[in-house]
């Protein structure tokens, strides 16, 4: 794992009232930043039915992979996000199974969603922040006095 990379935490999505465009929030608790990132309403939606513990009577793909990787003990180690808000939004599910070593492409709120389901910690490139950081649409929305989002956060990403 290359040591650049910073840990993150998900800590809530917000939705933007007037747009509804849902945000992912992540969150490194050790150096106090916080990174929003625009996420589709499936991805949202998927996120949420997690965060609240109520489940889907359908599984989402998400679910279905990490049964997957539970059912053919493979083990699942890191997330590693290298772009967000960007045409090269990319992250790498970096897993075990036996000796071998291996990894798996993903959009990053995909990954992300995973991630969450298989307990892995959340690592974003210097590149990943920066793009994080430069195009958050979220940002220009919070800075009109008239727009409002509805946040939702869960003590069960800590």
């Amino acid at each position: 794992m290359n040591h650049e990379m910073h840990q993150y935490f998900v800590r809530g999505l917000a939705l933007h009232e007037e747009s509804r465009v849902p945000f992912l929030i992540l969150e490194n608790r050790s150096e106090n930043d916080t990174i929003t990132f625009q996420v589709a309403a499936s991805e949202a939606d998927t996120l949420l039915l997690h965060m609240s513990s109520a489940g889907s009577p359908i599984p989402s793909p998400q679910d279905t992979i990490a049964k997957l990787f539970n059912r053919h003990y493979l083990r699942p180690s890191y997330l590693e996000i290298h772009h967000l808000s960007s045409a090269e939004a990319k992250a790498e599910l970096h897993y075990r199974s036996f000796l071998r070593q291996h990894s798996m492409s993903l959009l990053p709120a995909e990954g992300i969603a995973l991630a969450i389901r298989l307990d892995v910690p959340i690592f974003l490139t210097p590149e990943a922040i920066i793009t994080g950081t430069v195009a958050n649409p979220l940002y220009e929305y919070s800075h009109e006095p008239s727009q409002s989002f509805l946040f939702v956060g869960s003590e069960i990403f800590e």
